[in-house]
């Protein structure tokens, strides 16, 4: 039997987060012989779980967002991103997102490269003070 192959899409891997304390508890226990997950990580942090994930059989790929919103820093993330699915065309099955506010990036491309299963995993509340969140939040 060939290894189901699922891309995480996480903000980061830090272990501050309550994001990467569910997908470390969930990582540990799946049956890594039948099912392969790798990571797109967004921004990088000092204390994180890569090297366990490494340990374990992960890949780790970073395409880290811009800092500042700018035409020319999202055009060359957008490109970032679609370089690594054109790179990884039919690699993966499934794609699953931690990070919503990303998807509307990820996901067209990733379903242009062969990926048919999208999966949005919303780990916040549906309520927000900040107005970009409540607009993502109407969407989701």
């Amino acid at each position: 039997m060939e290894k189901l192959k699922v891309l995480y899409l996480v903000n980061s891997l830090g272990k501050g987060s309550g994001v990467m304390s569910f997908v470390m508890n969930t990582y540990r226990n799946i049956d890594r012989k039948n099912i392969q997950i790798d990571f797109i990580v967004n921004k990088k942090t000092d204390v994180n779980y890569e090297k366990e994930l490494k340990e374990l059989g992960a890949n780790i790929y970073y395409i880290l967002a811009p800092q500042k919103i700018s035409v020319g820093g999202i055009k060359k993330y957008f490109k970032k991103v679609w370089n690594f699915f054109e790179l990884h065309k039919n690699e993966y099955e499934v794609i699953h997102s931690h990070v919503p506010t990303f998807n509307f990036w990820y996901f067209p491309i990733a379903k242009k490269f062969g990926i048919e299963k999208r999966i949005v995993h919303s780990h916040s509340s549906n309520s927000s003070s900040r107005l970009i969140s409540r607009i993502r939040n109407f969407f989701y």
